[in-house]
């Protein structure tokens, strides 16, 4: 998880309140989003599981 507060915190000192309060709305949106995201390696993975399925479901069908 980030420190949205800490994040705010610097906003504020550059920004002022408001504006500070939107973008670390934002950054905690954006976070959140890369958090529940797929990643390449989930990916990858679920690849070779699917190949690996393809692989048995063939054997499968060649077994009288």
């Amino acid at each position: 998880m980030i420190d949205t507060f800490s994040i705010y915190n610097d906003f504020k000192d550059s920004f002022g309140d408001e504006p500070a309060q939107k973008m670390t709305r934002v950054i905690g949106q954006i976070y959140e989003e890369l958090r529940q995201s797929v990643r390449r390696e989930d990916f990858s993975d679920l690849k070779d599981v699917v190949a690996e399925l393809a692989e048995a479901q063939r054997q499968t069908e060649k077994t009288p």
